[in-house]
């Protein structure tokens, strides 16, 4: 009783594990800690779920607080198991409805702002998500020591190789937004992309060539994206107007997975916004 009442008593002083941070609006709990430190993400090494902010921020509020810790062990120690292979960080299902699990995804930001400075979630009324994500062009990249320019994207968990894979989704793009890539499908052989979606003066283009939509700002506009990796073909659809098709640029060994959010490109205005919502990934992850 004296011990739970000094570690009640320690709680109070430090706050709970809920308190020291979170991820995607999701408290960073003694479980999460030691998944991480299991896979080698607090090491200072890898820069996944995150990369520097989860490294640099995340892990040393967590994965080395007390109240992270896990309790020792009272049982003997048993002999090591088989080796096997890594376990996913995030085996949640999706939950009901239009809303995209927090655990599918997560969010790329400029690495020495907090999320909450470039990334907005709001739940609607119909059990959907409205994600608004913004950066400007003088932000810092998502990792300290990367060339690449301001993102704030949201890096969905659906990474593969073969087969066909669709994202749909509703985007809606503030007036003055211009040079920003809005949706990636990453991974190429020519190129580090497959597919970007960007926004010039109002117009929703492939790259910068190949015009799908004359006028996407201040409305929400449905896309639909579809990569057949098999046939090296992606087809691109907003309403009311043909499909475009188009080859893709290879598949790497690491394969492919989808980004929405903005990105910077050559000549993009000072501040770049999009707002997604009703995101649909199949096949499901």
């Amino acid at each position: 009783m004296l011990a739970l009442l000094a570690r009640a008593q320690q709680a109070n002083a430090q706050g709970t594990c809920a308190d020291l941070t979170s991820v995607n609006g999701q408290a960073v709990c003694p479980t999460c800690c030691a998944t991480w430190a299991s896979q080698g993400k607090c090491d200072g090494v890898q820069t996944v779920l995150g990369g520097a902010n989860v490294r640099n921020v995340v892990c040393p509020k967590t994965c080395n607080s007390p109240l992270c810790q896990p309790p020792p062990s009272t049982t003997p120690s048993s002999p090591p198991l088989p080796s096997q292979p890594p376990m996913s960080p995030y085996p949640r299902a999706p939950p009901p409805g239009p809303c995209i699990s927090p655990s599918l995804y997560y969010i790329q930001y400029p690495y020495d702002l907090d999320l909450s400075d470039r990334y907005r979630l709001k739940i609607l009324n119909n059990d959907d998500c409205e994600h608004r994500m913004w950066v400007f062009d003088t932000d810092q990249p998502f990792e300290a020591g990367s060339t690449t320019a301001p993102r704030t994207e949201m890096r969905i968990y659906n990474n593969y190789t073969s087969g066909v894979h669709t994202i749909r989704f509703q985007i809606y793009i503030p007036d003055g937004t211009n040079a920003s890539s809005v949706m990636q499908v990453f991974g190429g052989v020519t190129s580090s992309t497959a597919l970007q979606l960007r926004v010039y003066d109002g117009k929703l283009m492939r790259f910068n060539s190949q015009v799908l939509d004359d006028n996407v700002y201040e409305r929400w506009v449905q896309v639909s994206v579809t990569h057949d990796v098999e046939t090296h073909k992606i087809s691109i659809s907003v309403p009311g107007k043909p499909a475009l098709v188009v080859a893709d640029r290879g598949t790497p060994v690491a394969g492919h997975y989808f980004k929405l959010g903005v990105y910077g490109q050559v000549g993009s205005s000072r501040r770049m916004e999009a707002r997604y919502k009703s995101i649909k990934v199949t096949p499901p992850m």
